[in-house]
């Protein structure tokens, strides 16, 4: 964290400085309600410290507010809406499989030399809505407070 107040054990702004750790030296990352915080080139500058400091096969979970709910809507410091599809760029997998299917996305993951696998996708719905309602993934992408947060494993890909 950049916060001193939080007592972090290491501080340093994730967005905008080289983290203090050796490349391809961490297992596991964590980002829990962070990456909605980060201005434009602060989120490319992660993702490429995340990688640059990942071990092939480590993993990075994200848990994040969904934009369509009011958790992300009241918060004033939440720059930017993350949604899966959001790390699809960042995947080379994921950016040629699209690419079969006729559909070009920026391809993040040739601009910036990174490369990360998305294999999960948890969503955390609201109080009160019904996770086996058939019209569930409609309601999820046109209706607002159906799901609170939502979390996802990528993991880091060096060939």
């Amino acid at each position: 964290d950049c916060q001193t107040f939080v007592k972090p054990d290491v501080i340093c702004d994730l967005g905008r400085q080289q983290w203090p750790f050796d490349d391809s030296s961490v297992d596991c990352m964590l980002a829990e309600h962070l990456l909605e915080h980060l201005p434009g080139d602060a989120f490319f500058h992660f993702m490429s410290e995340a990688w640059r400091v990942g071990r092939n096969g480590s993993t990075l979970k994200v848990l994040l507010p969904h934009p369509r709910h009011d958790i992300f809507l009241n918060d004033p410091t939440h720059v930017r809406p993350v949604l899966p599809a959001t790390f699809f760029g960042f995947s080379k997998k994921h950016m040629l499989a699209l690419e079969k299917r006729g559909m070009k996305l920026t391809p993040f993951y040739e601009y910036y030399g990174i490369d990360f696998d998305l294999t999960t996708v948890t969503y955390y719905f609201d109080d009160g809505v019904a996770k086996n309602d058939p019209e569930i993934e409609w309601k999820m992408k046109h209706l607002f407070n159906i799901v609170f947060q939502w979390g996802t494993t990528l993991t880091v890909v060096k060939c």
